[in-house]
């Protein structure tokens, strides 16, 4: 099914099966490993949330110098249902969708500022489209949670003496930022992680603070202050090539 395909697959899990999505390819895979059905997508699923009963999908389209984001959304096979919605007609590379029990959530790449955006089950825009952050370009890397409550969101960009870190902060339910943005690692980091535990936020990210390319873990508070921060075993040489792009989950 994914022969020839170099791209890291995403996974989701629908209660039933898992749903595979890589290279505009689609399996649907049971408990025990066999696959059930596959599909071929009509566009890349590049951020991917199961609402209880379908997938719903975003995507970056490129119609001439123009980088459109479009919200679709699937069955359990991997069918396409209704037709695309247009998010954006200004829509960079990094996004993440999540559904928080209700509603659908994206944090995306404006670009020039990073964005949040509430949909429907059908990606109807709902409420008033937020701006998180305003930067410079570059930004690389988004990651979003519910919390029951509202958002935790964590970012790279660009900071002010040239060093590309993550940033992190809490939005309410309809995105507004409640919490202080902070810094996340040193030096210039890369392929964060997020996860909520019910209680607290946990985040992996790469940094290369040591000349090196090391995994660190953080437990963040409510408000995202920094609870402890670790460095995880180096899993293989120390050279460029390892120990990069974590997954966190719980």
């Amino acid at each position: 099914m994914f022969d020839g395909c170099s791209e890291t697959p995403l996974i989701r899990w629908s209660g039933r099966d898992f749903g595979l999505f890589a290279c505009e390819r689609f399996a649907r895979v049971d408990s025990a490993g066999n696959i059930v059905s596959t599909a071929t997508l009509s566009a890349p699923a590049e951020s991917v949330a199961w609402n209880g009963s379908e997938y719903g999908v975003v995507d970056k389209t490129v119609e001439g110098f123009t980088h459109k984001g479009y919200f679709y959304r699937l069955d359990l096979d991997g069918r396409q249902l209704g037709t695309p919605v247009l998010i954006s007609e200004s829509f960079g590379g990094s996004h993440d969708l999540i559904w928080n029990g209700q509603e659908y959530a994206l944090a995306y790449d404006g670009p020039g500022a990073l964005k949040f955006r509430r949909m429907s089950r059908e990606g109807a825009p709902i409420g008033a489209e937020r701006e998180i952050d305003v930067y410079a370009p570059d930004l690389t890397t988004i990651r979003l949670v519910w919390n029951g409550d509202g958002y935790g969101v964590v970012w790279r960009r660009a900071g002010t003496s040239g060093e590309e870190n993550f940033r992190f902060t809490v939005l309410d339910t309809t995105g507004n930022v409640v919490a202080p943005v902070r810094l996340l690692g040193q030096s210039n980091a890369w392929y964060a992680t997020l996860a909520w535990t019910g209680e607290e936020y946990g985040v992996a990210w790469q940094d290369d603070r040591t000349g090196g390319n090391l995994i660190y873990f953080a437990r963040l508070d409510t408000t995202g202050a920094k609870l402890r921060e670790i460095e995880l075993p180096v899993f293989g040489p120390y050279n460029w090539a390892d120990d990069e792009a974590p997954e966190l989950v719980w």
